[in-house]
């Protein structure tokens, strides 16, 4: 399941990272496509950091009122 909203969450970058590489008139579309992957990634990344932080034994509770979640 990570693997797979890994790569969901990094299409976005990659797609943009080529769209830059094209022409000018895509410039735009490829910068929000960049922000897009890149705010996913950082989102992913925060979520198996709770995983991890849970299954090392201290618990996700705390970490998710910390970032503001329920």
């Amino acid at each position: 399941m990570t693997t797979l909203a890994a790569f969901v969450c990094l299409l976005p970058l990659l797609v943009g990272a080529l769209l830059l590489l094209t022409g000018e008139r895509l410039r735009r579309v490829a910068g929000a496509l960049a922000i897009t992957g890149t705010t996913s990634a950082l989102g992913l990344a925060s979520y198996v950091a709770a995983q991890t932080w849970g299954q090392a034994g201290f618990g996700t509770e705390w970490t998710w009122f910390r970032i503001g979640g329920t």
